[in-house]
Parts: structure tokens; C-alpha cells; sequence
């Protein structure tokens, strides 16, 4: 078999690559990396080949086996004995080439439920000696080569050769169609018609192994060794590749090495990674742990032609995205924060972020630890903007504008900054946008302000249109034009929401000249007059976007537009005049802050990092999202096709399903790796349903109980950043079903036919002996209706019977004795049950003596044993017995005579049996026959309800005879009690009387006993009434004597005044101060001040104490009144002022309380009992009193605390008793406490007593705030 016709597509492919990818020096960063650890591909960590089918399919060499990657997941073949592949190679989709220990072969994908490994080494010749790993494999056009350390093998035309070697093989490469292989210490030889050849046009190699083995299009190779490293080779020489690769090819262990489609080079180490370099050996990346690298131990690298470069470590795999062009610098690089702005300089970029102001050193070297990028000190706060300037870069931040141009940055504008601009139209001028101004600024040394003009808003950035108009875009929902004055000054003008400016904010930029906002409701433009916003005309048009905003926008000339909506990229052609998502996606979803372009790159930057993305023509673009049907299955277990849809399905345009399968199963995948996020799809199934389903991230779909007919199942899939495949489909058929052919269905119509006449002749004659049958049956049922006819008369006229009667007694004989008409009943009797003897009882009974019954008595258990659970239960309640000598209690029966045969109807009550109804037959056994006991059933419910009604009717008699013998008991115990009533009233009015006489003496002792108090301190009131009594009289004289002389004086000035007539006034005035002399007036005024207040002060303390002599005396009638409790307590406090003598100092406590409902009087007489006493325990040495009062919950306390001699425990116990006193006789009732505790518990309340001997007592006392009924207390 020839492989030539397998090459001209891939040959093309790498054509058409070299034509588009011109390689230029790429942007600083490092392109997309994804790790696939061994925990995802489920298999050993160790990985040593790898390879990828020409539509994505990738195979690599693991020490558990082959593992095969289809898209989407990961699957692993196991080889035979568990053996290693060392090596792996795709012919195409579904066919891969293994290389193990000692053995190699063929995998299969296709049409195979499960692939499985297939060895070649069958091919070879009987006893062929066993070989070492197959190091290395190889498709070209000349078959497929497996390498040994002294073998080459090589399959071709379902043949096998074999070329040995005794110096051994030291490596081999597939170039084209071309297979390469170096001889130890031989030197580089062509495979060709059969043999290894040696050339003029092949390089003369060293003796060393070349891990590295190139050829480049022009004709020169790429060599790598551990002794020279990497160098060219072409007829003038060997050249070295430049530093610093060469130096890490001879470093890091140079492993492998292979060219892109672009040109450039990739090569891995078994030390340090792998480096990608431009197609002169510059380095342009290099990749180790230290950037995502899952090992530093690379052992084979393949370039897969969805762009992807795919690594094979010793610690997993790994998938590079070169394909879409996409170049990260994050903060794996240095780089952390928002990416506001960025300078794009020759030697370093400058980059505005939210941490601050980042130096980018864009130069390639290899990874040391050291970061791209550097934040420039002193400048770590938010920065806005970045422009270069003659001195170097300025910064915006939220302190003003600074510049960068040596160690340390310098402030050269003040005012937080968020945009720096430099005009189109005069590059000497920047303009920085501040918080609430513009700064025109000259780019000179010193940067002069030229001008500064206050804005009405935040200026979030500065573009200028081809006329030279300055437009800024705001955070504060209106946008400013800025132009020059006659004056060549600036001035503005403000576009706000009456203007068209959308509530929010608005960003300016440069399309061709004109002026576009970005704005939250699209694209905006300024109209034609300039003075307000419209939408805009051009690229508005077709715009279809995901979020209802554009932030940023950038053109490339005057026809390519990029834009940045919600999280998604779009371009604008005014060839194509629509937006459409780029297809160089790949970069995650954020928010983006800052977008530019050149001529081969679209930058963008934000909330991510800054991302560069080149330029790729869509013709050469990889194709970065593949729909995959991977599986199809019909029935239950029967697999119709399992391998990538696109390339292998079977060659046939549709495929027939049977019809007894129970339907079709897809499985599909998504070959997107640009994204972490999973793929989602949308499928339909044409014939069936036309619509597409919802996106979702489910990889199977089944259809069952399709009917016949064609149908097609369409795929689309759509990967994590959006990019929607091309549809891929399956068309197939389902079977038409055998039994819905004609000729099914005409046989099915004779047979149905001949079937119809059978029945129908069947039938007829089934009707006729029916029919013979069916006259037969009337003229027995006749029969039957006529004798059950007779039977139901005499039913009915037992049952009427029955119900006539009313009396219990009359009704059970009634029923025996129509019972007795059943034709197997000889004797009958009635078993009652008697609820006073609890024993049932015969009352009635037909054919039997019912004296001799009368004298057998069966108690409950008895009864239910004889006659229930002894016997069948034919109906309910109804009990046949087929022997009755040895029934229960026979003994009981002796001198009867037993029956022969006996039936018995149990008459139920709600909670016990009423009666046992017994049917004998004494002739025969088993005498009673279905018929009898038929009939029994039939009476059965009438018997029953009319036994309950006679028993209740006998039961209500039973009750009015022990009514009317209780009435008459009731109405002697009533006249006896009439008797007792009058005789208790008058014992009741003599209590009345004596309770009444009894209040009155105890309202005169309580009296008697508040006079006593009085009387105890009536000297010391006397006393007290005495002193101001005195004082009054001790001034009444002088008093007296003082206004007579004021008379006096008066008197002879009315005289004077009388006397004066017609003279002078002087004279009268020397006149009357010879009077007003003669007496001291002012001596005289001051003497009547003193006496009168003394007067009022004596007349005040005397109405004070007859104030509280009344409140203390006065007696209470009526219920409870509010009353001043402190008012009480001070009236107490005043009429025994003076039996303390100045000895006992009162101490008051009081706390804020409101009116007490009570008898003031009285309550006021338990304080005086209180008071005395505690005086009385402390005279004559004195001490003392303390009186407390406050709240306690819904009561009121009182505490009498004194310092006194206490009381001991033995008196305490009868404090309270009356005429209990400790007092000398004479001097004591012993009734003041009895009394108060009286007095208090007529109030509801509580009085108690605690004390301890020789330091004192306290008494309190607690009254409700509510009482609850007014009741006039009497005391006790």
C-alpha cells in the first residue's frame, strides 16, 4: 500500500501556513497555556510521544497505554500486558500507529465499540529475535516506520519489512513525504525504493545523537545535539543558533524539537522546559513550571492543526494556544490590576493600572524568576493614562500627572487625572482631562499650562475630530465639544440628555475623522449642527449586541473597526458594513478599559490583563471550535458508528435503521480548548422536529419510537468564548416495518376476511343452541319464581306478625311461634339475657315445658360458648351445629332431652348479646337444610329490629315505674328540707344580729385603742400646741404698745397737718421731724416684722398639729379612697415629734409613689402603733428611725427600720396576738399590732417583721395599687 495519496492535503495545509504566517517579533507575554494533569486523563503521569490527527484527533504515548483525546474528553486503550507506548503516529482520524516494548501495532477507532490494540509483529518471520522499545514512529508516503535500537520496521501494503542495523539507529524524522534516519557513526540516510540511501544533499552529521532534525524549506537543516547544541546546516556551514537558545539547547538537555506551519521553531528539553523561537532562532517564549509548565521534563511536542502546540511531560500534558494569536501579560508576568491605558514604546511598554505604573520589558529571555513587568516606585496608586512626552512617559493618576524619566517620578500637574491626550493637530500640546477641568499643557521642557477651563464633570477621555474640534466624553451624562476662539483659546459647549446624551457615561472616539461616542445605549455621533447626539448613521448600522453598552472602540484606517460590547469582541468591514463577533477570540470574558490596533495585532486591555491578538486573515485562521459526533448507536447495544463524524463515517449517504430497533443515540463533543469553560450544543433531528433545541451543555441525545422515514441530525457546538462551530450532520433512514408492505397488508386482509366468516357461522350456530338452552332455563326459573313467590307471602306475613306486636313477652312468642313454621324446626325457645343478673334467662318457648327451661340459668361465657363458638357460622349471627352431644354445659341440661340437630339466631346488642333464639330438631341430624336456614336469613334483620324495639319499649317501662318511685322519695326529701331552710333562716337572722353587735364593739375597741395612742402622747402634744401658744402670748403686749405709739405719732401728724393752714411748708416740715424724732419709727417697723412673723410661725405649727391630730382621729366610712401614703407617714411623724425628744432622729426614705386605695384613718393608726413602738425601744438611749418606701411590682412598701434593743424570737412568735404585751401594766392593751395586722390584711395586704436582739427590727408593710372591691374594713 502507498501512503502518497495521504500527503497532498497536508502538504497544502503547510503551504498555505508559510504563505500567512509571516513571522514577526510577537508582543510581550506569553500565549495561552492549559495543563491537563494526569488526574484529568485518568492514567499514569509519565507521557513520552505525542501526535495529532490532521482534524484535531490527539493520541499520546502514557505508560498506561494509548491515550486519545477526541475534543472534548479523554479515553485510555490498555496494551497488551500492560505494556508502555513509547512512541505514536496518526495515518488519519480513527488510525493511529504504536510503538511499545517489544511489540508494536495498529489502533483502530472506527466502527468499533471498543478499540482495542491490534500487533503487527505477527507479520514477521517465525523465530524472529525479540527486540527493544520502539523508540519512534513515523506516517510518511512511503509507509509507516517504527524505530528500534537495531530494527527498523516498515509497514506498507498490509506487508511487513525489516531493515537491521549492527551499529544500531540512533534517530529518524518523517519531512513530507520523505523518511529520514541517522546510523550510528554512519552519518543521515533517505528511505528510498526499499533501502536507506546516503546523498550529496544530506548534511554530514556528528557522531552524536541528534535529538533535533530538520528541514527547512529552502533546502538547509536544523541539528541539535547535547554536544554542539542547535545550529543551521547549509552548504556554506554550520552556524549556531543565537543566545540565549543556544546556550539553553546545550544547557537544559536538548530532547526534541519540531517547526511550525509559520516557520517558527519549537524545541523541548528534558531539563528546562521548552523555548519557541522565530525561524532565525531568536527566542520569542519559553515555557517551564515557572509559567505553566506542568514539568520542565519535556519529552515530544506536536502542532495540531486547530492552532494548538501540545506538550508531553513526565508529569502530564500540556496544550499551548498559538493558532489564535493571542498573547497574555498578567500578574504571572508582574502585571496586576485593571489595565487602564498603555504606551506601546520601541524598547518597553508603559501600562496605567489599577496597582499603579508598570514598565514592560518586551524584550525575549528566557524565564529566571524575574517579571516582565515592574511597577514604577513611588507610583503605586491607581493610574488612568499613560503618553509618551519629549521627557519621557506621563502618568495620570488621582494626584495630578507625573513623569517618568529616571528613578524617581515628578509631579508636574496637580488634580486627579483620568485621560492624557495629545493634539492631532498640534503635537506640542497635551491636554490631561481632570475631576472638574482641562489642562492644555506644551510638551517643553517645564510643561507650561497654557490654559485651564473648568468642566461641568468628570473628563474620562479626549479624542479630536478632522476639523480639529476637541470632543470629551464624561461620568456625568452629558458630553463636551471643546474649539478655538478667535482668540486661539479654548472654549466649549455641553451636549446633555435634552441634547441626546444617554443617562451615564460616554467615551469618544476617532472613526476616520468623525467623532463616535460610546455610550450605554450603542453608538452615538454628533448631528450636523454639532449641538446634540444621534445615532450614528454608519457603524451603528447591523450592530448586534450582546449587552446594551459599548465601552471602547478602535479603528485600523478607514474600514476595519473593533468594538468591545458586554464581554464579547466585535469587527466592523465597511466592505461587509454589519458587525460580527471575532473569530480570534480566545481571550477570556472581562471588562475591557483599553483597546488599540496596529497593521498585525488588536490590543486589549482590562480587568483581566493586557492582551494582544494578531492579526490573522480569516483564510488562514485555525479553526478553533469543531463540532465532534463521536458515537452513534442503534437499538440497545448495537453501534453503528464510533469515531470523529467529520472523517470517518461509513460510506454511505443513509444508512437504514430496522425498525425493531427501539431507536438512535448520538454522542458528541466540542474540540475547543481556548477556553476552560465547557462546550454547550444545539441539536435537530430534521423529519422529526425542525426546530433546534436549546443551548446545553449535555453530550448525548437519544430519539425513540421514531416512525419510518428519513431524518437528519444536525450538531452545532459552541465553546467557552462564544465561537459557534459548523454545523455538522448524520442522515439516516428508519425501515418501513414488514407487516405495512402491500403484499403484508393483503394478506392480512384474506386472512381477516376468512377469520370474519368463521365467527360469523360460529355465532349463528352458537345462537340457535343458545337459544334451546335459554327456553329451558325459564321454564325452571318459572318453577323457582312461583315457590319463591309462596315463600316470600309467608315471610311476609311472619313479619307483620311480628311487628304488631308490642309487649316483649307476646313478641318472642310470637316469633317461635311462627318460626316454628320453617319446616326442620321441632322446638324453639328464647335464651334473654337479664341485666340485673347478668345471666341469660329462658323467657319464651315453643314445644318445651318453659318451667322446666326456667330452672337452667347460663352466664355470658356459657352461653357464648354453647351456642357461637362451638358451631358454624353459616350467615351472620346465624349458627348451625351438625353435633350436639358434646355441646358445652350439657350438664346443665340434665333431665332435658337434647336435639338431634340445632340452629341458632344471636340477637345482638351494642355491647353484649341480647338473646340467643334456639331452632331444635330432636328426630334427625343435620335436619335443617339450605333452604330453612335461607329463610332464617331473610327474617333475621326484621326479628332483630323488632327484639330491640320490644326490649327498649319494656326497658323505658321499667325506667317510669323507678321515675315515679323515685319522684315520691323526692318530694318527702323535700318537704324535710323545707323544714331545715326555715329553722336555718332563723338561726341565720340570730347570727346577723350578733355579727352586727360583734362589728360595732370591734369598731369601738379599734377607736378605744387609737384614743390610747392619742392618749400616750397627748402630754407631749400639749406640749407642743403649749410652746407656739406662748410665743404668741409673749407678743401680743408688745405688739400692743408698738402700734399705740405708731397711733400716736399718726395722731399728731393729722394735727399738724390740720393746724398748718396758710403756713409756709418749711415750717410744717421742721414740725414734723421734730415728731417723727421724738419716736424711732424704723425701730418701731422692724420690732411689728419680727413680732408678726413669729405670730404666723406659732399659728402655723399649731394648725399643723390639729392637721394631723384630725387626719390621725378621724374615723373612715365607705370603701377604699386614694390616699397620700407620705401625708400619713408625716402626720405620724409630727404628733410624735415630741415623745422623741430629740433623742431619736427620723431618717425618711421616700421614693415617688402614686395614691394608695384605702382607709387613710386607719392605715395611719398601724403607723402610730409602728412608731410608738420603735420610739419605746429605743428611749431613753435613743437612736434611729428609718422609714423607706417605693414600689414593688404592682405593690406598695413601707419600712419601719429602727435601731433599738430588737425582739427575741420567743415574743416574736405572738407580736401579733391580742392582748399580747411585753409592756409594764398600765402602759400597754396589747392590741395595737393585733389590730394593725387586722387592718392590713383588710387591704389585701401583708405586714411582717424581721429582727435581730440588741440591733434591731424592721416592720414592712405592702399594699396593693389595686384593690379588688372596696370594702369598708372593720379591723380583724
Amino acid at each position: 500500500m502507498s501512503f502518497l495519496h495521504l500527503l497532498p492535503g497536508v502538504l497544502a495545509a503547510l503551504l498555505i501556513s508559510q504563505l500567512l504566517y509571516a513571522h514577526e517579533p510577537d508582543p510581550p507575554g506569553s500565549p495561552a497555556i492549559r495543563v491537563v494533569p494526569p488526574s484529568e486523563y485518568q492514567a499514569h503521569n509519565q507521557n513520552w510521544s505525542i501526535s495529532a490527527s490532521p482534524d484535531g484527533l490527539v493520541a499520546a504515548g502514557n505508560n498506561s497505554g494509548l491515550l486519545i483525546f477526541n475534543g472534548n474528553s479523554w479515553s485510555l486503550i490498555p496494551m497488551p500486558s500492560q505494556k508502555v507506548v513509547r512512541s505514536v503516529a496518526v495515518l488519519q482520524d480513527g488510525i493511529f500507529f504504536a510503538g511499545l516494548k517489544g511489540d508494536f501495532g495498529i489502533v483502530d477507532l472506527r466502527n468499533s465499540q471498543a478499540p482495542s490494540f491490534s500487533s503487527l509483529t505477527s507479520h514477521l518471520p517465525a523465530g524472529f529475535p525479540a527486540f527493544s522499545n520502539i523508540w519512534e514512529t513515523w506516517v510518511t508516503g512511503e509507509g509507516v516506520f517504527f524505530l528500534a535500537d537495531h530494527h527498523l520496521f516498515r509497514w506498507s501494503d498490509s506487508a511487513l519489512t525489516v531493515i537491521k542495523s549492527d551499529r544500531g539507529f540512533l534517530t529518524s524524522r518523517a519531512i513530507g513525504k520523505d523518511f529520514y534516519i541517522q546510523v550510528k557513526d554512519s552519518g543521515l540516510f533517505r528511505y528510498q525504493n526499499g533501502r536507506l540511501q546516503s546523498g550529496s544533499d544530506l548534511p554530514s552529521l556528528p557522531g552524536e545523537l541528534q535529538f533535533v532534525l530538520l528541514r527547512r524549506g529552502d533546502g538547509s537543516w536544523v541539528t541539535g545535539d547535547r554536544q554542539t547544541g542547535l545550529v543551521f546546516r547549509n552548504g556554506s556551514g554550520v552556524i549556531p543558533f543565537p543566545e540565549p537558545v543556544r546556550t539553553w539547547s546545550l544547557t537544559g538537555n536538548l530532547y526534541c524539537g519540531i517547526q511550525l506551519p509559520d516557520g517558527r521553531f519549537v524545541f523541548g528539553s528534558s531539563k528546562s522546559g521548552l523555548v519557541i523561537t522565530g525561524s532565525d532562532g531568536t527566542l520569542l517564549h519559553h515555557f517551564d513550571q515557572s509559567n505553566g509548565l506542568p514539568d520542565p521534563a519535556v519529552r515530544a511536542v506536536t502542532w495540531s492543526p486547530d492552532g494548538r502546540l501540545w506538550v508531553a511531560t513526565n508529569n502530564g500534558l500540556a496544550a499551548i494556544d498559538l493558532g489564535n494569536g493571542v498573547i497574555s501579560l498578567s500578574g504571572k508576568d508582574g502585571l496586576n490590576g485593571t489595565v487602564n491605558d498603555v504606551v506601546r514604546g520601541k524598547t518597553d511598554w508603559w501600562a496605567a493600572t489599577s496597582q499603579g505604573v508598570y514598565r514592560i520589558d518586551i524584550k525575549p529571555r528566557l524565564s529566571r524568576g524575574e517579571p516582565k513587568a515592574k511597577l514604577v516606585p513611588g507610583l503605586d496608586v491607581q493610574a488612568w493614562s499613560v503618553i509618551e512626552s519629549h521627557a519621557g512617559i506621563l502618568a495620570g493618576n488621582y494626584t495630578g500627572v507625573w513623569l517618568v524619566s529616571g528613578q524617581t517620578p515628578e509631579r508636574i500637574l496637580k488634580g486627579t487625572t483620568y485621560t492624557l491626550f495629545r493634539l492631532k493637530t498640534d503635537r506640542q500640546i497635551l491636554v490631561a482631562g481632570q475631576e472638574d477641568q482641562v489642562v492644555f499643557l506644551r510638551d517643553v521642557p517645564g510643561y507650561p499650562v497654557i490654559q485651564t477651563l473648568k468642566t461641568p464633570g468628570e473628563i474620562l477621555q479626549l479624542d479630536q475630530d478632522r476639523k480639529g474640534d476637541l470632543w470629551a466624553g464624561t461620568n456625568n451624562s452629558m458630553a463636551l465639544r471643546f474649539n478655538k476662539t478667535g482668540t486661539g483659546l479654548w472654549s466649549f459647549s455641553v451636549i446633555d440628555t435634552s441634547a441626546g446624551h444617554p443617562t451615564g457615561w460616554s467615551t469618544p472616539f476617532s472613526a476616520g475623522g468623525r467623532i463616535v461616542f460610546g455610550t450605554r445605549q450603542g453608538l452615538l455621533s454628533p448631528g450636523p449642527d454639532h449641538l446634540r447626539l444621534i445615532t450614528d448613521p454608519v457603524l451603528e448600522t447591523g450592530f448586534k449586541r450582546t449587552a446594551s453598552d459599548v465601552f471602547r472602540l478602535v479603528s485600523l484606517g478607514d474600514s476595519v473597526y473593533y468594538a468591545r460590547s458586554g464581554s464579547k469582541l466585535y469587527r466592523y468591514r465597511l466592505a461587509d458594513k454589519t458587525w460580527k463577533q471575532d473569530a480570534a477570540g480566545g481571550i477570556p470574558q472581562f471588562q475591557v478599559y483599553w483597546l488599540d490596533a496596529d497593521k498585525d495585532h488588536l490590543y486589549v486591555g482590562g480587568t483581566a490583563g493586557l492582551f494582544s491578538i494578531k492579526r490573522i486573515p480569516d483564510a488562514g485562521r485555525p479553526l478553533l471550535n469543531r463540532a465532534v459526533i463521536s458515537r452513534i448507536e442503534f437499538g440497545q447495544d448495537s453501534v453503528f458508528f464510533s469515531g470523529p463524524a467529520w472523517y470517518t463515517l461509513p460510506d454511505q449517504t443513509e444508512p437504514v435503521i430496522p425498525d425493531r430497533l427501539l431507536g438512535i443515540r448520538f454522542s458528541f463533543s466540542g474540540t475547543s480548548q481556548i477556553s476552560d469553560q465547557p462546550s454547550v450544543y444545539r441539536t435537530r433531528l430534521s423529519g422529526f422536529d425542525e426546530n433546534w433545541s436549546a443551548w446545553t451543555s449535555e453530550n448525548r441525545k437519544e430519539f425513540t419510537n421514531l416512525s419510518p422515514g428519513r431524518y437528519t441530525f444536525s450538531l452545532v457546538a459552541r465553546n467557552g468564548a462564544g465561537l459557534v462551530s459548523d454545523t455538522v450532520s448524520f442522515s439516516f433512514r428508519v425501515a418501513t416495518p414488514w407487516y405495512l408492505t402491500w403484499w403484508a397488508l393483503a394478506l392480512i386482509f384474506l386472512l381477516a376476511s376468512s377469520l370474519v366468516y368463521g365467527l360469523l357461522m360460529m355465532i349463528l350456530r352458537s345462537f340457535k343452541a343458545r337459544n334451546r338452552q335459554l327456553e329451558a332455563m325459564v321454564a325452571i326459573r318459572t318453577t323457582e319464581l312461583k315457590e319463591r313467590n309462596e315463600e316470600l307471602e309467608r315471610l311476609n306475613g311472619i313479619i307483620r306478625a311480628i311487628n304488631s306486636e308490642w309487649r316483649f313477652d307476646d313478641l318472642i312468642q310470637t316469633i317461635l311461634d311462627h318460626l316454628s313454621a320453617i319446616p326442620g324446626v321441632e322446638k324453639s325457645s328464647v335464651l334473654v339475657f337479664n341485666p340485673h343478673t347478668n345471666l341469660f334467662e329462658f323467657r319464651a318457648a315453643h314445644g318445651w315445658d318453659l318451667e322446666d327451661l326456667r330452672t337452667v340459668t347460663l352466664t355470658e361465657s356459657e352461653a357464648w360458648s354453647r351456642y357461637v363458638s362451638t358451631g358454624t357460622e353459616v350467615f351472620q349471627d346465624i349458627f348451625s351445629f351438625t353435633s350436639v352431644t358434646e355441646l358445652p354445659v350439657n350438664e346443665k341440661f340434665r333431665g332435658l332431652e337434647l336435639p338431634k340437630s340445632l340452629v341458632v339466631l344471636r340477637i345482638p346488642a351494642s355491647q353484649y348479646t341480647a338473646a340467643y333464639i334456639i331452632l331444635d330438631n330432636m328426630s334427625q341430624a343435620e335436619a335443617f337444610l339450605e333452604r330453612d336456614l335461607s329463610m332464617l336469613r331473610n327474617l333475621k334483620s326484621n326479628i332483630q329490629y323488632a327484639f330491640a324495639k320490644a326490649s327498649m319499649l319494656e326497658e323505658k317501662s321499667l325506667l317510669l315505674s323507678e321515675s315515679q318511685r323515685k319522684n315520691n322519695q323526692i318530694l318527702e326529701q323535700s318537704r324535710e328540707i323545707r323544714k331545715q331552710k326555715d329553722h336555718l333562716e332563723e338561726v341565720n337572722q340570730q347570727l346577723n344580729q350578733t355579727l352586727s353587735e360583734m362589728s360595732a364593739m370591734q369598731m369601738q375597741l379599734i377607736q378605744s385603742e387609737k384614743m390610747a395612742s392619742l392618749g400616750t402622747l397627748v402630754a407631749g402634744i400639749a406640749h407642743e400646741i403649749n410652746n407656739p401658744v406662748n410665743y404668741i402670748n409673749a407678743s401680743i403686749h408688745p405688739l400692743k404698745d408698738d402700734i399705740s405709739e405708731l397711733k400716736s405719732v399718726i395722731r399728731q401728724i393729722r394735727e399738724l397737718l390740720a393746724a398748718s393752714g396758710g403756713n409756709g411748708e418749711s415750717d410744717l416740715l421742721e414740725r414734723l421731724k421734730t415728731v417723727a424724732g421724738q419716736a424711732d419709727l424704723q425701730d418701731i417697723c422692724d420690732e411689728i416684722d419680727t413680732l408678726l412673723r413669729g405670730v404666723e410661725t406659732g399659728s402655723k405649727r399649731t394648725a399643723d398639729i390639729v392637721r394631723s391630730l384630725r387626719s390621725f382621729s378621724r374615723r373612715d366610712s365607705g370603701g377604699f379612697k386614694p390616699a397620700d401614703i407620705h401625708e400619713g407617714l408625716e402626720a405620724t411623724l409630727m404628733l410624735c415629734r415630741s415623745e422623741a425628744r430629740d433623742k431619736i432622729v427620723m431618717e425618711r426614705r421616700y421614693s415617688p409613689l402614686p395614691e394608695v386605695p384605702c382607709h387613710a384613718g386607719q392605715i395611719n393608726q398601724v403607723f402610730m402603733n409602728i412608731v410608738v413602738n420603735a420610739m419605746d425601744a429605743m428611749l431613753p438611749a435613743g437612736g434611729t428611725l428609718t422609714i423607706t418606701t417605693g414600689l414593688d411590682g404592682d405593690q406598695v412598701f413601707i419600712d419601719f427600720t429602727d435601731t433599738g434593743t430588737g425582739i427575741p424570737e420567743p415574743v416574736m412568735k405572738h407580736i401579733f396576738d391580742p392582748f399580747f404585751t411585753t409592756k409594764p401594766v398600765g402602759k400597754g392593751t396589747g392590741l395595737g399590732l393585733a389590730i394593725s395586722y387586722g387592718i392590713i390584711q383588710a387591704h389585701h395586704g401583708t405586714i411582717t417583721v424581721t429582727s435581730e436582739e440588741g440591733k434591731g427590727t424592721t416592720f414592712r408593710i405592702l399594699l396593693p395599687l389595686e384593690q379588688p372591691e372596696a370594702k369598708q374594713v372593720t379591723g380583724g
